[in-house]
């Protein structure tokens, strides 16, 4: 195997020496890899948040020196993607000195048959204190450093080299391998979700949905629900959902009534093993505003007649609007119409809110019955050649 460094003027020319076991480094292999670090294994989806190597493969030195400290025992190198960094552990024959030292080449590259081609490496020196970036303990030396294009690369071989210091195309000793994706840690999360706000009738239990969801990506421990409950009353008082598998939620319900005039809450505390989620339920009087009932007879106003039946129903409605047609690229016309709407329902509440749909035309009717007069009265109209009208009025029941 070779391998080709980025620096130059320390390595400038391939380093053509091959590895001692004669074995090229082979596509798709990584040192200690298994099926899951496959393209289309079962972690394809999992984020990969680093790449690290044992790297074994030695190559025949062009310049081998008898000097320990010019030696590579080992190194575990390591590509952080989150970081952006590259480093590793290098252990040397015996801690290097001033006569003895030399530069350390970590590298990182791409595959290319037999060749390891150098995309970025890091340069150290081997005498302890020599670098910065670098921690020295005995023939140990451990390093890591910010490099450009490190967070988004897909390397997938390293090296480690021992040079003259200065740089030449000789070398002491060298390891170079394939690396193996690192992949994030399968967690779980807990949400809860439900509505923040409800209205409630005084004495009347309503039902409350809740969603528990995990966007993890591991199943969570069995979840528990638990509801308390201030100035208003909750059943059930705990609800056990069970495992929630990833990316998966599960939906279920509680009653809650209100206990006095003021509004109340319900709190939820959901748990499973460590995982916590919580939220929080305002609970308020559904107030009702009790019209007086409309009282029969025919009714006229701002451009509208119609007449309100003894069973609570509007008929004969008719109203005048003007009624605005066509537009660009030609202008606008504008006429008076008279418009009719069907019969409709006037409902407890007095709010009329009606639509009448016919093949070339859509109305819509809106007002509030109370008593004898109707107030808050709309009536628009979407009709064919892009006609529209509307028509705000009032009316109230002749004597």
């Amino acid at each position: 195997m070779f391998f080709r460094s980025t620096r130059a003027g320390r390595v400038t020319a391939l380093i053509t020496i091959t590895a001692v076991t004669g074995v090229a480094m082979a596509a798709g292999t990584a040192i200690g890899a298994d099926d899951s670090a496959e393209p289309n294994g079962a972690n394809s989806s999992r984020e990969v948040i680093a790449r690290t190597g044992d790297l074994r493969d030695r190559i025949t030195a062009t310049s081998p020196d008898p000097a320990p400290a010019r030696r590579l025992v080992s190194a575990d190198v390591r590509h952080d993607l989150r970081k952006g960094t590259i480093g590793g552990t290098i252990r040397l024959g015996a801690a290097a000195t001033q006569a003895t030292g030399a530069d350390l080449i970590i590298g990182f590259g791409f595959q290319d048959g037999n060749v390891c081609q150098g995309a970025a490496d890091l340069i150290l020196d081997t005498v302890p204190g020599g670098s910065p970036e670098a921690t020295y303990s005995g023939a140990t030396i451990t390093a890591n450093a910010v490099v450009r294009g490190a967070i988004q690369a897909a390397w997938d071989c390293a090296y480690a080299g021992l040079v003259p210091k200065g740089g030449s195309n000789e070398t002491y000793d060298g390891l170079v391998g394939t690396v193996s994706p690192v992949y994030a840690p399968l967690v779980p999360k807990l949400r809860v979700k439900m509505t923040r706000s409800l209205k409630v009738k005084a004495g009347k239990w309503a039902k409350v949905k809740l969603t528990a969801s995990n966007p993890g990506t591991a199943a969570t421990p069995r979840v528990k629900v638990r509801l308390k409950a201030k100035r208003s009353k909750v059943k059930p008082k705990m609800l056990k959902l069970g495992r929630i598998g990833a990316g998966k939620k599960k939906t279920t319900a509680f009653r809650v009534r209100l206990a006095g005039r003021k509004k109340g809450t319900v709190t939820v505390r959901a748990s499973a093993g460590k995982l916590r989620a919580g939220a929080r339920l305002v609970v308020k009087r559904n107030v009702v505003i009790r019209r007086k009932a409309p009282v029969a007879g025919t009714y006229s106003g701002s451009s509208v007649d119609f007449r309100i039946t003894r069973n609570r129903y509007l008929v004969g409605f008719r109203v005048t609007l003007p009624i605005t047609c066509g537009g660009f690229p030609d202008m606008p016309t504008t006429s008076w119409g008279h418009y009719s709407f069907r019969r409709v329902k006037i409902p407890a509440s007095g709010k009329i809110d009606a639509k009448e749909k016919g093949d070339l035309y859509t109305a819509y009717l809106e007002a509030t019955v109370s008593g004898k007069r109707v107030t808050n009265g709309k009536f628009s109209y979407y009709g064919p050649a892009r006609c529209t009208g509307h028509q705000s009025w009032t009316a109230k029941r002749k004597k």
